[in-house]
């Protein structure tokens, strides 16, 4: 029996959309009403972008990020600055000779002139000395030709107290181009002095100055100023009123302070200079008359032990406190108002203030009795 051959499965083409004869797919027709074959939605490719356009992005992203990264790091290290600053003293050490010793040499300068701010910035300068135990040398460098007695007295006492609580640190002078009255006041008691070759040194002695301003107010403003004491003080006018002329016994009074201030100067420099291999009692007497001597002449009276420069000191200390060779030195100076201070909340008197002008009776009051009030000095004036 014959059979007929089956013919393979047709394809289904009415899902296929016809074919042109160039061999592309038509565009298929409208489906037929109640639906028909669906169509794949393909959305447009958009371009590429650019090498530019990437490299730019690229590069605006890297910003950024090295942006947000450095605004942090700025903050954290600034925040730590001011927790510094915060917590600092007013004296800082600047460092004047590098080292790696593990001890350092301190330079507490003694500049200008001496008065109350000066001897407090001593105060906190020895202070700091006193608590840093890597300080194993103090330099005191002099360039000073004195100041007031009180101011003077303060320093003097506070250099003795860093002696008194570091007995193991040798203190060192360095006597620049004048050291006199009050800068050698508060120097002389050193463990060695050394003076540079053109300074002088000496003036042991002490003045007073106020002026008398009675020509001022009645010659010229005809005023007359009039100061009354009680009955049971009747010394109380003696040279304590400028507005009349001073008469012997003002002088006198006065004279006899100074006298007494000048035993006590000449009673430190004894106790500092007249020592054995030191000054003799005969260069005492002859140099404790107020005379100032340049320093080649001052070391062989003894009122210094050499001539040299800080330089000489340093070394001298280095020595004597038995340092490395390399050990480092700092000077003190008063830490000075600042961005930094300002923002931790640090406060400091400004250098030079403006002068207020607004004036009333009690600022002309206050500054009447500043000009006219007796000054004792541990002074030298050239």
């Amino acid at each position: 029996m014959n059979e007929t051959p089956q013919q393979p499965p047709q394809p289904d083409n009415s899902q296929r959309p016809p074919v042109n004869p160039q061999g592309v797919y038509a565009a298929p027709a409208p489906p037929p009403p109640g639906g028909g074959y669906q169509y794949a939605q393909v959305a447009p490719q958009a371009p590429k972008p650019s090498f530019f356009k990437t490299m730019t992005r690229i590069a605006v992203a890297s910003w950024t990020l090295i942006l947000v990264l450095g605004v942090g790091v700025f903050i954290g290290f600034y925040a730590g600055i001011l927790m510094v600053a915060a917590q600092a003293g007013p004296v800082y050490a600047e460092t004047y000779a590098e080292g790696m010793g593990e001890n350092a040499i301190a330079i507490i300068p003694v500049y200008g002139m001496i008065e109350e701010g000066t001897a407090e910035f001593i105060r906190l300068a020895v202070d700091e000395a006193i608590a840093d135990e890597t300080i194993g040398a103090v330099v005191i460098h002099v360039e000073s030709g004195g100041g007031t007695v009180g101011a003077s007295e303060r320093m003097y006492h506070d250099f003795q107290r860093l002696r008194d609580a570091r007995p193991d640190v040798p203190i060192i002078a360095s006597y620049g181009h004048v050291t006199a009255s009050g800068g050698y006041y508060v120097s002389c008691h050193a463990d060695y002095i050394f003076g540079s070759p053109s300074g002088i040194s000496g003036s042991i002695g002490v003045l007073a100055q106020v002026p008398t301003m009675r020509g001022l107010m009645e010659d010229k403003l005809g005023i007359k100023w009039q100061v009354i004491e009680a009955d049971s003080s009747p010394d109380k006018d003696t040279a304590n009123n400028v507005f009349r002329d001073w008469n012997e016994h003002d002088v006198a009074d006065v004279t006899k302070l100074l006298n007494a201030m000048h035993v006590r100067f000449k009673d430190i420099v004894h106790k500092g200079r007249v020592k054995e291999g030191g000054m003799t009692e005969r260069q005492f007497a002859e140099v404790t008359t107020g005379n100032v001597y340049m320093n080649e002449r001052a070391a062989e009276l003894k009122l210094i032990d050499e001539v040299g420069y800080l330089e000489d000191a340093i070394a001298h200390a280095r020595k004597e406190a038995n340092l490395a060779d390399d050990a480092p030195v700092v000077r003190y100076w008063v830490r000075a108002p600042g961005l930094l201070s300002m923002l931790a909340g640090a406060k400091s008197d400004p250098i030079v203030e403006m002068p207020d002008l607004d004036f009333d009776a009690k600022d002309i009051r206050q500054m009447v009795n500043e000009l006219t009030t007796l000054e004792m000095m541990y002074l030298y004036r050239p």
